[in-house]
């Protein structure tokens, strides 16, 4: 498939890998020669300009393109840029927009009459992430699948661990427990029934319940848990960002306590514009006498959600220290998650990699899916076998999957199944995936 990338910026750039990963042909347009010029790290097309310009969209061989992705940070362009795709007869374009004032869904087609396919708002998916992170309080780095009956968490192998040394077919795993993904350093490893597991490996598991915590404990030694708190009512918010700012908006719609503090007074106004219930304080959350100072021992979380990372986490770090039991970050550079981790921060969230999730999700389909908070060159995906697809009746271990993918968990109406070799697939059943980039297509043709 030829696809036109609109924006090399962070968001862009990953997507456009992605797309290369999976053996699409790629054109990147962005007008900024840095990024042009960074490009070259990938096998693509890259050209220089305005994406909405005529010229530039000839240049780009538009009237080729079956796919036209427009994840520029200019709302107008993106949207201009993709009905003129659209009329030159693009089959689906996807536009990213930001303000509320245009959407303030995660994604729609509100926008189809004008050429439109999908107008995806990230800022407000990784909104959703986070907030649904901190509804489920036990768990570090959980999401929740299948409206609740799935639970994808993360844990580490401690160095005294029952697991260390033994082949993963020496061990009995827990009841409810499935092991679908094992980081190894920056190596990602399927487990296989030789596989050796070692102390520091990091584990991604399925569990059907939070229950099951306290097995897996007893498993790998101990699983990456916070310490006990009741429910998450106050919540403070640092950096008045496009996410944070969405943020706010979602907790305060469900009743919790929301302080936002923001550096910058003009930003700190036009966030109390736009928000209802939430107390907006202009402050550095990097200076301890602040926290002190608007009582940030009351605060069930602290999310920081500043453009700069350095900020969040210190933030996250002072808010910790002064007796915040739920600190949160947001980075740029997922690779550090498990060094700051290590360091007592207990949410560590990467929002391109949300982004990226959220635009593949348009490019496959709308199968959902989720970029997970380690490299990017990993997701988890949801997808719903269709009536007549090649998996339906046959069991897992006959199953066609690509090398470098896995079943995580089969739900089928009120059940979960955790996929062992005799298990079988049906028509209706809801799949989550683990795969790589490039097994994406192959991981959903057979299903679909």
């Amino acid at each position: 498939m030829y696809v036109i990338v609109g924006g090399a910026g962070e968001v862009g750039y990953y997507v456009a890998r992605a797309l290369r990963e999976e053996g699409h042909t790629v054109t990147v347009v962005d007008p900024r020669t840095d990024r042009v010029e960074r490009l070259q790290d990938l096998d693509v097309t890259a050209i220089q300009g305005n994406l909405a310009a005529r010229g530039v969209l000839e240049e780009a061989r538009v009237g080729e393109a079956q796919l036209f992705l427009a994840l520029t940070g200019d709302d107008e362009v993106n949207m201009l840029a993709a009905s003129i795709a659209k009329s030159r007869g693009v089959a689906r374009t996807v536009a990213r927009i930001h303000s509320s004032d245009y959407l303030n869904v995660p994604d729609s087609d509100e926008y189809k009459s004008i050429g439109i396919d999908a107008a995806v708002c990230p800022e407000l998916v990784a909104a959703i992430r986070i907030k649904r992170i901190l509804n489920q309080p036990s768990l570090v780095a959980a999401d929740v699948f299948a409206q609740g009956k799935v639970f994808v968490a993360e844990g580490r192998v401690a160095e005294a661990a029952f697991v260390v040394g033994k082949r993963l077919d020496e061990v009995e795993p827990p009841p409810g427990f499935h092991l679908f993904a094992i980081y190894r350093g920056e190596e990602v490893l399927l487990p296989r029934p030789h596989l050796r597991m070692q102390a520091g490996d990091r584990m991604l598991m399925a569990l059907t319940s939070l229950d099951v915590l306290k097995d897996v404990e007893a498993y790998i030694g101990k699983a990456r848990q916070v310490r006990p708190r009741g429910e998450i009512r106050r919540v403070m918010i640092a950096g008045a960002t496009r996410i944070g700012v969405q943020l706010a908006r979602l907790l305060e719609q469900s009743k919790r306590d929301v302080v936002l503090v923001e550096k910058d007074p003009v930003k700190a106004r036009e966030a109390g514009e736009h928000l209802q219930r939430t107390l907006v304080v202009t402050g550095d959350v990097t200076d301890r006498k602040v926290l002190i100072q608007e009582n940030v021992d009351t605060f069930d979380a602290f999310v920081g959600c500043t453009k700069v990372e350095e900020y969040n986490v210190l933030g996250a770090l002072i808010a910790r220290e002064l007796g915040v039991n739920l600190t949160a970050a947001m980075i740029n550079q997922p690779e550090l998650k498990p060094i700051l981790e290590n360091l007592g921060i207990d949410l560590v969230v990467a929002p391109r990699l949300t982004t990226v999730g959220a635009v593949l999700k348009q490019v496959h389909g709308g199968a959902e899916e989720v970029a997970l908070q380690n490299t990017g060159g990993e997701r988890l995906m949801v997808l719903t076998v269709r009536d007549g697809a090649k998996a339906v009746g046959q069991k897992v271990r006959a199953l066609d999957l690509p090398d470098t993918s896995m079943l995580a968990a089969i739900v089928r109406g009120e059940q979960v199944v955790l996929p062992r070799g005799e298990d079988a697939v049906e028509a209706g059943d809801t799949v989550i995936a683990f795969s790589l980039h490039e097994s994406a297509e192959a991981l959903e043709a057979l299903f679909a």
